[in-house]
């Protein structure tokens, strides 16, 4: 007993015991500062009058009843958060455990309670903080999906009407060509040669820029075996591919849910790519696998191309991002931004593994279906 009461008046928390008709026994100093009442004051008075809000009352003396009757208590042995009442009338959240016990044949109930106001307060500054910030994530959302509709719009609209005055400027450059070519000066010649490529080029590049910004317009998810996939392209690419003596395996290529077309335009670009980046002398090998972790799949498209150089293999998925000339090589710099707008419409990603002259392996991630192997 002098063990426990030394415990009891040094305790960090509250301590409070009762009898089993709800009056208090022992109130230790803890207690007198929670609530505000002192021993003196506390001892011998019903717990409920003295630290239970009124709305509380009925519900504990039910409680009280319910144990005493049944010897179960929903409460007991447990850790429960409530409001306590302060002895000017203000509440105060606490923690609260009780445990029974019996003494000379009766029980006694002794509550270890602990002030949790500067928790709680936290708490409800974390919920305001998280809904203030759900707010603005969600009020960003909208304001970035609205000027991406305004871009998608504003790239098919001015891509569209490019095309009829770029077709114009094709045809007179196609008649300067048939009609004049070799009739006129060794300059003129170049002039010609210079504004049918140009022409030309502009024609891929605004193809390049619809397709971009159709990507998505599709809603409809699919179960696609992404083999097939591979083979539509491979029979698309057949002349690229055997014009460059290119060598294509795959393995574990997995049926998963997704655009069909836009797959296929990811695929062919990652192809396209590797075949075109290739060294000199050496004809491309590429290898196309895919890994399930964690309920994705992670793709690779390895090559032994050219590489690239650490600082540029971020910047190669911007759009119109180009690393080499087009008189090294042809292109628009769009396709690989067309890759990571397909795997980012997937809810996946995509990055480049590389070192200059040892090849290239482009990794991405797209979600299994529940039932894939």
């Amino acid at each position: 007993m002098e063990r426990f009461d030394s415990i009891f008046m040094a305790a960090p928390d509250a301590i409070i015991v009762i009898d089993q008709s709800g009056y208090i026994l022992r109130w230790n100093p803890k207690a007198e500062i929670l609530f505000g009442w002192t021993a003196k004051e506390a001892t011998y008075r019903p717990l409920s009058e003295m630290i239970i809000p009124q709305r509380y009352r009925e519900a504990h003396q039910k409680g009280m009843s319910h144990f005493l009757s049944t010897g179960e208590g929903p409460v007991l042995g447990k850790t429960v958060e409530i409001q306590g009442l302060h002895k000017n009338g203000t509440e105060i959240a606490i923690a609260l455990s009780i445990s029974p016990t019996i003494i000379e044949g009766k029980y006694m109930f002794i509550g270890f309670i602990r002030d949790i106001t500067g928790k709680k307060l936290l708490e409800k500054e974390i919920r305001e903080a998280n809904m203030t910030l759900e707010n603005k994530v969600r009020q960003r959302t909208l304001e970035l999906e609205q000027k991406n509709k305004e871009m998608e719009q504003f790239a098919y609209i001015a891509s569209h009407d490019l095309r009829e005055p770029l077709r114009t400027i094709s045809s007179f450059a196609a008649l300067l060509k048939d009609q004049y070519y070799q009739k006129l000066d060794g300059n003129a010649n170049q002039y010609i040669d210079f504004l049918t490529q140009s022409s030309d080029r502009m024609g891929i590049l605004i193809k390049d820029l619809l397709d971009y910004s159709r990507l998505g317009k599709s809603k409809d998810l699919h179960r696609i075996d992404t083999y097939d996939i591979l083979e539509e392209v491979l029979a698309d690419l057949d002349s690229i591919i055997q014009g460059n003596q290119a060598a294509i395996t795959a393995r574990h290529l997995p049926v998963i849910e997704g655009y069909r077309t836009e797959l296929k335009l990811l695929f062919q670009n990652l192809l396209t790519n590797a075949i075109k980046f290739r060294k000199r002398e050496t004809p491309p090998q590429i290898s196309i696998d895919a890994e399930k972790t964690d309920g994705v799949w992670t793709f690779s498209f390895r090559d032994n191309g050219i590489g690239i150089e650490k600082q540029h293999q971020e910047r190669i998925f911007i759009i119109f991002q180009r690393l080499h000339t087009r008189k090294e090589y042809e292109g628009s710099g769009i396709g690989l931004a067309h890759c990571k707008k397909i795997v980012e419409l997937h809810g996946g990603r995509i990055w480049v593994e590389s070192s200059p002259g040892e090849g290239s392996t482009f990794f991405l991630t797209l979600p299994a279906t529940t039932d894939s192997p």
